[in-house]
Parts: structure tokens; sequence; C-alpha cells
């Protein structure tokens, strides 16, 4: 079934892509993330907010609790897990 959202998806991706890119801060993904899962509202994309949300939140606590200089590889992780599921939702 097609996501009802995909301009918002392709938006995350951009920032996805970005952030692998250094162009943009880990703030910046987290910024697009939260938009993303307040503009998902329908009952069948559900889980896909709930990842995004949960993304955001790990994105939090890794500039939280990792140093400066492992907070970037470690935030490509989650970048690369979001990645993967707006890829499964646009199909």
């Amino acid at each position: 079934m097609p996501t009802a959202y995909p301009e918002v998806l392709r938006n995350v991706l951009t920032s996805v892509e970005q952030l692998k890119l250094a162009r943009i801060a880990i703030d910046d993904l987290k910024a697009a993330l939260w938009e993303a899962s307040r503009v998902i509202s329908s009952h069948e994309e559900r889980e896909l907010r709930q990842y995004f949300q949960w993304a955001e939140g790990k994105l939090d606590m890794i500039q939280s609790t990792v140093s400066s200089e492992d907070a970037f590889p470690e935030a490509l992780k989650i970048a690369q897990g979001v990645e993967d599921q707006v890829n499964r939702a646009l199909g």
C-alpha cells in the first residue's frame, strides 16, 4: 500500500542524505523526524510514526551521552535505519 505522505518521507530522506554528507547537524535530522512524526497521522502508518519518534529520541540520547567525536558515527547508524524504513514505506 503506498504511503499517504510521500513528500514528508522524501524530506526525511533528504535530511538523512544531508547528514551522511555532514551538511547538516544531528539536530536538523531530529527536527525532520519530529516534523514527520507530527504530520503522519493515519492509523495505517502509526508504526512509521512511532519509529520516527524512537529515532528522534535515540539521537537525543546519543547527543546527551556520547562524546562529541563519537556522536556523529552513532547518529549515522540511526540515520541508516531511518533511511531503510522510509525506503520500505515508499516502496
